[in-house]
């Protein structure tokens, strides 16, 4: 994403519309806009939102790459799993999501074939995370090159949590602060599996 003009672009597609009115026309709060406008990388659903709230592309908003309120072009299909243990298993998906095949590209930063989408279960990554809504997982990483949220197996059990490496170590935690961080010391990461790392989120209407 050209995130160095989304903001301007904002500010283009606006017009004479005041920040707040946008904001609610979005149903995203007046924070969350002054923050994007401020040059904070939005959320794919407050990304969409925006689009539709001002009658552009997600395409043009995110990239500037084509006129902005034309239609959005072609659409990258996104399987979908119901369950993470059938996403780590590579089964097949039980359905598939559209989206702008350029968003996915530039905005996620996927390239073809590469993002899956599942529905999130429980609380434990709340408010980053909420029950319902769909995380956008990235397959084609395998390891963990830095701290972000993850997909993972170990010792049989499937995680979608936040991973940090402490030396050869990694601290697994949620970010509802309910839940405990725990620690897989460094002898035990040969037995980590990492199926993806989380790109984006839809938030469940």
């Amino acid at each position: 994403m050209d995130h160095d003009r989304l903001d301007k672009r904002i500010r283009e597609a606006m017009g004479d519309h005041s920040a707040r009115s946008i904001a609610r026309k979005a149903g995203i709060s007046d924070s969350t806009l002054r923050s994007i406008l401020s040059g904070s990388r939005p959320t794919v659903d407050n990304l969409v939102a925006l689009a539709r709230a001002l009658g552009v592309s997600i395409e043009w908003l995110a990239t500037g790459s084509e006129p902005g309120r034309t239609h959005l072009s072609t659409s990258a299909s996104i399987p979908f799993y119901e369950a993470l243990d059938a996403l780590v298993a590579a089964s097949p998906p039980s359905d598939a999501i559209e989206l702008p095949a350029e968003f996915v590209r530039n905005h996620l930063g996927c390239g073809e074939g590469r993002l899956a989408a599942t529905e999130v279960v429980g609380d434990a990554m709340a408010p980053t995370l909420c029950q319902g809504d769909l995380a956008l997982v990235d397959l084609s990483i395998d390891s963990i090159a830095r701290d972000d949220i993850y997909v993972l197996t170990f010792e049989g059990t499937i995680h979608l949590n936040r991973v940090q490496r402490s030396g050869s170590a990694l601290i697994v935690l949620a970010d509802n602060p309910v839940y405990r961080a725990w620690t897989i010391e460094a002898t035990r990461t040969p037995g980590v599996r990492v199926a993806g790392r989380v790109v984006g989120t839809i938030r469940h209407a």
